[in-house]
């Protein structure tokens, strides 16, 4: 029995890395669980081309198929952009705030297109490693078990079971302290995120 991965996200990321599955050809039964319920039609011709391949097979789940999953992948949400705009609005220049918006998101969309497809490559080798029962050493983001927990990217083994952190990094001391830096941000994030949540209750 194959093994089954949900993919979770907005239409434009789902359908791009659907879109390199389909090029791979992995044996995976991927279910695609649509941000929003009007994207649910726009997967049809991906589901439609995953008829062509040999191993990898498609469709558009439901809420069920989340106890099945032996894998989930969690891709961008849909958010709001506007807090940009309001930014930049409020710089003082000679330039326009519309022209700066224009240039913003400009940068935004490349910026963010060249990081997606290295994230989505990244991911699909991850999966040919598990898949493949070979396993292999990348820098992943993991749930580090220290109070409280948190998630980082570190060297870690990955295999089709999980991933085994390996023995402590041994960085320069400007790279520590970078480190430092980001897990203590990470933690202050959680502890705010666990303060919101039990705001209210008694």
């Amino acid at each position: 029995m194959k093994p089954t991965l949900i993919i979770q996200g907005t239409i434009t990321q789902a359908s791009q890395l659907l879109q390199q599955l389909l090029i791979a050809d992995l044996p995976l039964d991927c279910v695609v669980m649509p941000d929003r319920t009007e994207d649910t039609p726009r997967y049809q011709s991906l589901v439609v081309a995953s008829a062509l391949c040999s191993h990898f097979d498609l469709r558009v789940g439901t809420t069920a198929d989340y106890g099945q999953a032996t894998w989930l992948v969690i891709l961008d949400r849909t958010t709001d952009d506007s807090a940009v705009a309001t930014e930049i609005a409020e710089l003082h220049t000679k330039i326009s705030a519309d022209d700066l918006d224009k240039m913003a998101n400009w940068l935004q969309r490349e910026a963010k297109g060249d990081q997606i497809s290295l994230r989505l490559m990244a991911l699909i080798e991850l999966l040919e490693a598990a898949l493949n029962d070979q396993p292999l050493i990348a820098p992943a983001t993991t749930i580090h078990t220290e109070t409280p927990d948190f998630a980082a990217a570190t060297p870690v083994l990955v295999t089709a079971s999980g991933v085994k952190h390996l023995t402590n990094l041994i960085l320069s001391e400007d790279e520590q302290q970078d480190y430092s830096e980001q897990v203590t941000t990470l933690r202050a994030n959680i502890d705010a995120i666990e303060n919101q949540q039990t705001e209210g209750r008694g």
